[in-house]
């Protein structure tokens, strides 16, 4: 591996325990090889594809931050800790500031597809074939529930939202009755998608609409699996071309105790008309838009339902009916594009 690839995985992993800097390490090759053998490709010398490959992964200190998922990264950042601490500070330290390990809720989404993404897909009869986003959700010791959704941007079709409970059910006897502070819970999410397909038994409704697909690894009580969103969409004999995706948000942190819109699923196409020739539809402005929200807290926020610790519930409800059936949680709401 070439000295540029050497310095960028050095500074990009510096403070990760063994273990996940060597599988850190190896994922960040893999995408910088890929990456310049794609620009050699096109026609770049190894050097300019070399350079090109490194700086279209961002700044390796930002990368460094999201690995680490906290912000201690340089000399002077740890220099402070420490005076903190021996100032007397450390209690306060310890309850405000997300330590090495301990770390904040991120998440990372990256631009291909790893040997264990592709693996847990093609052995899921259900997954979609086609594009799918990829990323690493990390939240922190703190975070005691999860809150995942699906939930169409405007009033039609159905939304999907899912709880879990962080901590450990107590008749678990593999569970520890409590956990280490420097512990942090990590997941591989993978995001997939299909419209105007074959839909599976399960989808309701005969009409054609969209249908997504969540998965975690390891595997894990957030995969929200094949979801049917009753968002329907008109024949294609109608229509005189389509697209559909997801579009990620920027990397980033994750608030506690509100909802980040991870990425939105935008279905566009054009529309014949027979009085005003072809209707162009926004996928994202859209009622065919669907997004993926996701919500770590501290405390307990919804109401109406018992969910014991270790265990988790998902809620199917009308879109239209969020305010009265999302468990006393608001609703997303998209402010990109």
């Amino acid at each position: 591996m070439s000295r540029v690839f050497s310095r960028y995985v050095h500074r990009a992993t510096l403070g990760l325990p063994r273990q996940e800097r060597l599988e850190a390490a190896a994922e960040l090759r893999t995408h910088l090889m890929d990456r310049a053998a794609r620009l050699e490709a096109e026609g770049f010398s190894r050097e300019e594809a070399e350079h090109l490959a490194v700086k279209g992964m961002g700044d390796v200190g930002v990368t460094n931050r999201q690995l680490l998922g906290h912000v201690f990264t340089n000399r002077v950042a740890w220099a402070v800790l420490a005076v903190l601490v021996l100032g007397g500070g450390g209690w306060w330290v310890w309850q405000n500031v997300p330590l090495p390990g301990w770390g904040q809720a991120t998440w990372r989404w990256d631009s291909e597809l790893g040997t264990a993404d592709l693996a847990a897909l093609f052995e899921d009869a259900n997954a979609p074939r086609g594009h799918y986003l990829a990323g690493q959700l990390s939240l922190p010791t703190r975070a005691e529930w999860l809150y995942i959704t699906l939930v169409p941007r405007k009033n039609e079709g159905m939304a999907v939202l899912h709880i879990s409970s962080l901590r450990p059910h107590p008749k678990d006897d593999n569970a520890p009755t409590t956990r280490p502070a420097n512990e942090r819970t990590v997941s591989r999410l993978l995001l997939g998608g299909a419209a105007w397909e074959t839909l599976p038994t399960n989808c309701t409704r005969s009409v054609p609409q969209v249908r997504l697909y969540v998965k975690t690894l390891p595997l894990s009580p957030w995969s929200l699996g094949s979801i049917c969103t009753g968002v329907t969409l008109p024949p294609t004999s109608q229509l005189s071309g389509w697209s559909a995706g997801w579009q990620p948000e920027t990397d980033g942190s994750l608030t506690l105790n509100r909802w980040t819109v991870l990425a939105a699923y935008g279905v566009g196409y054009g529309q014949r008309n027979a009085k005003s020739g072809v209707i162009n539809s926004d996928p994202w402005n859209s009622q065919h838009a669907v997004l993926f929200a996701v919500m770590p807290a501290d405390h307990a926020l919804h109401t109406g339902r018992k969910i014991p610790p270790g265990t988790s519930s998902g809620i199917y409800l009308e879109t239209n009916n969020w305010k009265k059936d999302g468990s006393g949680l608001p609703r997303p709401t998209l402010k990109w594009p």
